[in-house]
């Protein structure tokens, strides 16, 4: 049987969205959370920053093991952690045109998701989008209070109609800076680790916590979801090479 390992935080809805058996189907699984004892046999793990996980060294099991959209953060830091070894076929979410020339990149799968099909016109200027942690908001906080707020412990679809309810998204989440931009959204990243700065779609980033988000929104990517959606069904077919 095939098993699926991620980040399963209820607390997290980008988390919880980044598993790939969300949105094909590749035979009999089971999902598990990244801290359960791992069986042998053919394995997923991603989404999700999972390479902060791997660089501890756990055991991983016997058989094909693949790495699907892992992401990592370093915090403080632009660059990620270096490409895992030991994987039959690896993908990372942070993109770097060698990554894309060696077919190792492999965006975060909740791409897929039919919420962000045809989203509808903004109705506001700007939102913000914020990441749910006491911990994060605490050390990395986020100014412009007075924007309408949400943050990303919401369930998925009321996520994506929020974000979609903007002209410009101010953020400090990951999937806040990913899901705004596949719906053709400006955004405006207020970033605290090596996560925000692999985006194939880079977002502008704000200098003053938020403040200046007028300043620098600049730019929406239309072809984000396209070109996204398309990768990631390429990766998928890799994939089903790997476990046959």
């Amino acid at each position: 049987m095939l098993t699926y390992v991620h980040i399963r935080d209820p607390r997290n809805t980008g988390d919880m969205a980044s598993c790939p058996a969300a949105y094909f189907d590749l035979g009999p699984h089971q999902i598990l959370n990244y801290t359960d004892p791992l069986p042998d046999g053919p394995t997923i793990i991603g989404g999700g920053c999972m390479t902060n996980w791997l660089q501890h060294g756990p055991r991983l099991p016997a058989g094909p093991r693949i790495a699907w959209g892992i992401g990592s953060s370093r915090h403080g830091q632009t660059e990620p952690w270096p490409d895992q070894e030991g994987f039959d076929l690896l993908g990372v979410r942070e993109w770097t045109p060698e990554r894309e020339a060696a077919q190792t990149w492999a965006p975060c799968v909740s791409c897929m998701s039919p919420l962000l099909d045809d989203p509808p016109e903004p109705t506001r200027e700007a939102v913000r989008f914020l990441n749910a942690s006491p911990s994060i908001r605490s050390r990395y906080p986020v100014g412009a209070d007075g924007l309408p707020t949400m943050t990303n412990d919401a369930p998925l679809p009321d996520v994506i109609d929020f974000l979609a309810s903007a002209e410009v998204v101010l953020t400090d989440s990951y999937h806040g800076v990913y899901w705004a931009t596949l719906l053709g959204r400006r955004v405006v990243c207020v970033p605290y680790s090596s996560k925000f700065y692999g985006f194939h779609c880079p977002p502008a980033y704000s200098r003053e916590r938020g403040a200046d988000w007028r300043d620098v929104a600049k730019q929406a990517y239309p072809e984000a979801l396209a070109l996204h959606r398309e990768t990631t069904r390429a990766f998928a077919e890799r994939v089903r090479a790997v476990i046959g």
